[in-house]
């Protein structure tokens, strides 16, 4: 068997408690290949302590003094790495001993995969499974067709604590989450693989221990909400513009998508309104609309401070209130929307197709024609009062 070098990078903040266990889970692993990179990000606790007790000269560390989020802790490891494979492992999880073997076996037999995660068992801050299956193994734990680009529409199945990645194909998509995303870093980072012609693929067995708890900063959800809309204009048009069959299409659902899909990292009804707005002019436009912004921080700030102050924005504002009508109608415990997606076909049929005036045909029509009418308004425009 063929036995590539695997570099396991642990951003650790704060996690005296849990990276220990994290470490002991790599070191245990009948797959030896390996060296960890770990990299204390600003801890204040006793992180360092922990770290000291490892001797193993597969181990190597690195500190940044103060903690800015993981996307730097990310791209220091990646930096330092060797490997012909990567893994992100945050220190709050961990590895079952089989988990680096069992994938390694997978890829030597199907060259074609460069990307390849497992099945996970929650656990809880004792390390033990919680009394009943928790929800996000039933998120994960599904078989999943990845090359169906609807799959990977505002969700998101490949958990980075599981994966494996071919580092040339990361070298290509970018390396590392981009800064500033914090909420969705791991999509938008698959998102870029995606585009670079990633092959996913999910062993289905528990190979990962998931833990689960309440500072995990993947479930501050409050700060998900700009972060997805900025993340599919900066990452996810550009991979369709690539890989779609027809991009403008999938472009055009994706919008749809953001308000009839019903996903349980993005309730877009808690979005203010004029957050929302927002969304609709960015995503109307996406070259034209990001042009308007170099980071991250500065879509946000256009988004907090978003207005109708002129006879475009009036119009984003009444297509957002006929969408928003639409998931209201289609959410109602008495019509059958118990799936994840409502399409606009999926719509009319239960609003009765035989209906022209129904809200679902109305709001279809008035996406499809305003989605080209605001798309060449924008596009014609010089810049966008922020």
């Amino acid at each position: 068997m063929s036995k590539p070098l695997i570099s396991i990078i642990i951003p650790a903040y704060n996690y005296a408690r849990f990276v220990g266990f994290c470490i002991e889970s790599v070191i245990a692993q009948t797959y030896d290949n390996w060296e960890l990179i770990v990299i204390d990000n600003g801890s204040t606790d006793n992180t360092s302590e922990i770290l000291d007790r490892y001797s193993d000269p597969r181990i190597r560390r690195a500190k940044i003094e103060t903690n800015d989020g993981p996307v730097k802790a990310w791209a220091m490891g990646y930096d330092m790495s060797r490997g012909e494979y990567i893994a992100l492992l945050p220190a709050d999880d961990m590895y079952t001993p089989r988990k680096l073997e069992k994938q390694v076996e997978y890829l030597n037999s199907h060259p074609a995969i460069n990307c390849i995660g497992t099945y996970i068992s929650v656990v809880d801050d004792s390390g033990k499974p919680p009394k009943e299956e928790h929800w996000m193994e039933g998120w994960i734990n599904r078989e999943v067709d990845y090359t169906d680009l609807k799959q990977w529409r505002w969700k998101h199945h490949f958990c980075i604590p599981t994966a494996l990645y071919l580092k040339s194909l990361c070298d290509v998509a970018g390396q590392v989450p981009l800064d500033g995303l914090t909420s969705i870093c791991d999509w938008d980072f698959h998102i870029r693989l995606l585009g670079a012609n990633a092959q996913f693929h999910v062993i289905p067995e528990k190979l990962t221990h998931y833990r689960w708890h309440q500072s995990n900063t993947s479930h501050h959800r409050s700060t998900a909400h700009n972060q997805w809309v900025y993340s599919h204009i900066r990452s996810m048009v550009p991979a369709l513009r690539r890989i779609a069959k027809n991009p403008e299409q999938e472009i055009k659902e994706c919008i749809e998508a953001l308000y009839l899909d019903i996903h349980p990292n993005y309730f877009i009804e808690e979005v203010p309104e004029n957050w929302r707005c927002a969304h609709l002019e960015a995503l109307m436009n996406p070259e034209g609309g990001l042009a308007q912004f170099t980071n991250y921080h500065e879509f946000k700030a256009y988004t907090e401070a978003w207005t109708m102050n002129s006879e475009n924005r009036a119009a984003i504002a009444a297509l957002d209130n006929s969408l928003m009508k639409l998931r209201e109608r289609l959410l109602k415990p008495n019509s059958s929307s118990t799936t994840e997606h409502f399409p606009l076909e999926q719509a009319r049929s239960l609003s009765g197709k035989s209906s022209r005036g129904s809200i679902a045909v109305r709001v279809g029509r008035e996406l499809r024609r305003g989605y080209v009418k605001f798309r060449k308004h924008m596009i014609g425009r010089e810049s966008t009062v922020r």
